[in-house]
């Protein structure tokens, strides 16, 4: 399977863990451009990334990726095609969990996992669950702060409580270090999520919403 094929099974995936989510794909983790995360799930607590290796893509690229995407993720998972599975296995990143494409198999498991909507499985020796909250697991308050439009600063104020100031540092470089410095990461963190949550696309993305049950 090609990216393009494995992008919506991810994003079914996603949805089936993390109801709540604004999902979208290619999320960029700075404001302008830069490394992207091929498929995002905006948690209100939380950012959820899935690399994609579809067929003609390299696993020799992981080892950068993981050291950049954990910055702002704080879990990533991984889904190749079923002719990358043994590749991506062997140069998967430590703290990223491995999710299976359809027909595939990650080998014996104490416990495995099917998504029916998506045809993904995974296994527990591969972190069933989310890891710890924790500046251990690579998130950065920098590279979160660097997510943040300039236009959007008033929103990230008022999700930050903050309450001592009038004004946020206009320039990014100082926004980044005012907030990195003066902010815990828990807080940081889930002002983000919200400030994206929030955030007028205007057409410049996809995003795919939560369902709205009445």
């Amino acid at each position: 399977m090609i990216a393009d094929e494995l992008k919506p099974l991810a994003a079914s995936w996603l949805r089936a863990r993390f109801p709540d989510a604004h999902i979208t794909y290619e999320l960029s983790l700075a404001e302008y451009g830069g490394a992207l995360i091929d498929v995002g799930a905006i948690c209100p607590d939380q950012i959820v990334g899935v690399e994609i290796k579809g067929d003609g893509d390299s696993a020799s690229r992981l080892k950068l990726q993981g050291q950049m995407y954990s910055r702002v993720c704080r879990s990533v998972y991984l889904l190749p095609s079923l002719d990358l599975l043994k590749s991506c296995k062997k140069h998967k990143p430590p703290e990223w969990r491995m999710l299976v494409p359809p027909g595939g198999d990650l080998g014996v498991h104490s416990s495995r996992r099917l998504c029916p909507s998506s045809g993904i499985s995974w296994g527990s020796t591969y972190g069933s669950s989310d890891p710890k909250r924790g500046e251990g697991y690579g998130l950065s308050p920098a590279a979160l702060a660097a997510m943040v439009w300039t236009t959007e600063y008033g929103t990230f104020r008022v999700h930050v409580q903050e309450k001592h100031f009038t004004a946020l540092p206009s320039r990014k470089a100082d926004f980044i270090r005012f907030v990195a410095d003066r902010y815990p990461l828990p807080v940081i963190e889930a002002a983000v999520c919200a400030t994206l949550r929030e955030r007028a696309w205007s057409g410049l993305k996809e995003i795919q919403y939560p369902e709205v049950t009445n």
